[in-house]
């Protein structure tokens, strides 16, 4: 039995007051929607709100299959939604259509797009210091001599100042 249709049959249980228990029809009937991909809170708030409009007597005799109406409404309702907009995606592909590049896999997750974009901003700075001419190289370095003794700070500084000097935006989700 997988997790997915346990997680079901103890919510099931809960809600009926007894021990966890599903009908071998119920659980056929659940594996048919974690095939169909039907997100784990989206039945769950579905057989909750089947189950609550029940009578108290009817509630005794509560089965899975009579959320199937509500289920197929709720299922049809989410194909007909459109697409929500993850607002961390949106600035990530803004951010790579600000330097021109546009065929880029989307990352799943907000961290893994911070870091994509850290290691594209990372070439980015490797690529233009090594094609800056050694005068210009000597210059950034005098300009910010006196961080010196703070790595981190030293690099940072010639890091934007590169990216200044050719009109490129942080590439950070954090950074507008």
């Amino acid at each position: 039995m997988s997790e997915y249709i346990r997680e079901i049959e103890e919510f099931v249980a809960d809600l009926r007051g007894g021990a966890p228990f599903l009908s071998p029809r119920e659980r056929m009937y659940i594996s048919n929607l974690e095939k169909r991909g039907v997100p784990i809170e989206v039945l769950k708030r579905v057989i909750k709100k089947c189950f609550v409009s029940l009578t108290p007597e009817r509630r005794y005799k509560f089965s899975v299959n009579m959320c199937e109406r509500l289920v197929e409404e709720e299922i049809r309702r989410r194909k007909e939604r459109p697409p929500e907009t993850v607002p961390w995606l949106e600035t990530f592909k803004r951010k790579l259509e600000s330097i021109g590049v546009l065929n880029y896999p989307l990352p799943s997750t907000e961290e893994e797009a911070e870091r994509i974009l850290r290691n594209i901003e990372n070439d980015i700075v490797r690529t233009l210091w090594d094609k800056l001419d050694r005068d210009k190289k000597r210059e950034i370095l005098r300009k910010y001599e006196k961080y010196k003794s703070n790595e981190k700070v030293y690099k940072m500084l010639i890091r934007r100042e590169l990216l200044r000097m050719f009109n490129i935006p942080p590439l950070s989700l954090y950074i507008s």
